[in-house]
């Protein structure tokens, strides 16, 4: 009887996925804003634009596979320690230069996606932007104010 490889990796992808922890909403925040784009082709790049002004920091996630965002956001960041086993996370701070940088990289190839990196947070002193699964969705977290 011949195995299945697709039933093999569909399995693992469902022990991969039921692994994963929660991405729980920050206990200071509240619920995430859903932030919509709408067709212009800067959609993203509008949006971003404001928060890119007052952000403090950034975070951006890649997959392992995914050199060269690695190699890119490296020129702006370093490698955080992670216990996300499967990808690349790098922090830096939020400079006109890091902000110029990304308001012009070129978009993937792929029309429903806006940016090449997996998820990328901008967090500023009283809110967090998430971008998340390259640019599809788009959520602001404020923070409550200690």
């Amino acid at each position: 009887m011949a195995s299945n490889p697709l039933g093999s990796l569909t399995g693992r992808l469902q022990e991969t996925l039921a692994s994963l922890p929660a991405n729980p909403i920050p206990p200071d925040g509240g619920a995430p804003q859903i932030l919509e784009l709408d067709d212009a082709p800067d959609a993203w790049n509008n949006l971003l634009r404001p928060y890119l002004q007052t952000a403090r920091c950034f975070e951006i996630h890649c997959w392992q596979e995914e050199q060269a965002p690695i190699c890119l956001a490296l020129q702006y960041g370093s490698v955080q320690q992670s216990d996300w086993p499967y990808g690349t996370v790098i922090t830096g701070p939020v400079t006109p230069e890091f902000s110029d940088w990304l308001l012009h990289l070129s978009k993937p190839d792929d029309p429903a996606q806006q940016t090449i990196f997996f998820n990328l947070f901008l967090t500023g002193d009283t809110w967090r932007f998430e971008s998340c699964h390259y640019g599809t969705e788009l959520y602001l977290i404020q923070k409550n104010k200690p």
